[in-house]
């Protein structure tokens, strides 16, 4: 058997799976018996094979390749075919559940590793952060005075966060608890109205800033605050 790229190749079997551009890679189809399916006449009989038992649907199941080039995706299928023993159709349902829960485990590996770097980067800063929103375009539109008053919540915040959490020099560090906490100290010390002023400035400050680039935030600790 001659392959287009002029290499002579061992004849595969429909079953041993192909390879198909997908994109600006490759990847690797497979066509197999369906076991949930059968195939039937016009009446919605069983069509049987010549064991007398019905024939399965066709199945096409398929997965992406790393391969870039036509004979790096060969090459890569034949590599799979070997490691799983894709060249035989029995059992092929099976083995080929195992190559793509492999393939799933690498690809949540791969995920993990990549969520792990990304959030050992820094995000926005605290002391960065008013300045963000007053220049982000998805803020409310507020005038000088306004603004100045949030400048005022945003300072007395950070106040309170270097006496009681020193550590917390982040935007997306401020968890729901310490927002919690924030909320009952001026509970203690301020009338309802400054404290209703200050805690509704933080939440729609925090999430203007998650719209801010790296801002990292996953949560806006003041949503759930009264």
């Amino acid at each position: 058997m001659t392959h287009k790229n002029g290499k002579l190749g061992k004849r595969r079997g429909n079953h041993c799976g192909t390879i198909i551009p997908k994109g600006s890679g490759w990847m690797a189809r497979w066509t197999i018996d369906d076991p949930n399916e059968f195939m039937k006449d016009v009446n919605g009989v069983p069509i049987l094979d010549k064991d007398g038992l019905p024939k399965h649907k066709k199945a096409k199941r398929a997965l992406m390749l790393k391969a870039k080039t036509r004979d790096d995706a060969r090459a890569e299928l034949d590599e799979l075919t070997r490691k799983y023993g894709l060249d035989h159709p029995k059992d092929l349902p099976e083995r080929l559940h195992a190559l793509f829960a492999d393939a799933e485990m690498r690809r949540k590996e791969e995920s993990d590793r990549q969520a792990r770097i990304e959030d050992a980067k820094p995000g926005l800063l605290l002391d960065d952060a008013f300045k963000a929103y007053t220049q982000s375009s998805k803020r409310p539109d507020s005038g000088p005075r306004t603004l100045k008053d949030y400048g005022s919540h945003f300072s007395i915040f950070r106040s309170w966060l270097a006496k009681h959490h020193t550590d917390v020099i982040e935007v997306r560090h401020v968890t729901t608890t310490i927002a919690e906490e924030y909320a009952r100290s001026l509970k203690a010390t301020l009338s309802s109205e400054s404290h209703n002023k200050k805690i509704k400035f933080l939440k729609r400050c925090w999430r203007t800033l998650t719209t801010v680039p790296n801002n990292k935030i996953t949560e806006n600790p003041w949503d759930g605050i009264r």
